[in-house]
């Protein structure tokens, strides 16, 4: 009875030891797929900002209704007027892309195999400081919101979202 009771009581031991063993290696296997994921949604993050950078600060600067010559803030577009386009390709300037409806970004990881994030942009004036000003300045901060589009086993594809921050002043 007391070798039954040892070898009963090694094998637990063997088992719990190569459970917590599998329990460790799943958790590095984890940690490596979410950097992955981190990666591969950073790079849609940097994708969009560099797509809202090309479009022009405010409707006014691109219609020359303020320039260099005429710097009056308070004929940019105002706060409450952000927003309004459908859809990325269909804004105008940085502002237009406030309040857009979640876009869904694929990350294309071998030819036909492409992994979705969405993708949520906001804008606002900021002030010297950095801090959100109710009227027009010469600095609009875009930040760039990256989550998972899907998920596995009720987990998302990227555990924590990622946010890009940037700002931008008018170009003459």
């Amino acid at each position: 009875m007391p070798q039954t009771l040892g070898a009963f009581l090694a094998i637990v031991a063997v088992m719990t030891f190569a459970l917590n063993y599998h329990r460790s290696t799943l958790h590095a296997q984890h940690s490596v797929i979410n950097s992955e994921y981190e990666v591969m949604g950073s790079a849609i993050a940097a994708d969009v900002m560099n797509y809202i950078a090309s479009k022009p600060f405010d409707a006014r600067t691109a219609d020359n209704t303020v320039s260099r010559s005429n710097q009056n803030t308070l004929l940019l577009t105002g706060p409450a007027e952000f927003g309004g386009c459908a859809d990325f390709d269909l804004c105008n300037d940085i502002d237009d892309f406030d309040g857009l409806a979640s876009q869904v970004r694929g990350f294309e990881v071998e030819p036909g195999v492409s992994i979705d994030f969405l993708v949520d942009v906001s804008v606002k004036y900021i002030d010297d400081a950095g801090n959100t000003a109710t009227s027009p300045t010469w600095a609009k901060e875009v930040a760039v919101r990256i989550a998972s589009a899907d998920s596995v086993g009720g987990i998302p594809r990227l555990i924590r979202p990622i946010q890009l921050k940037r700002q931008f002043s008018p170009q003459w």
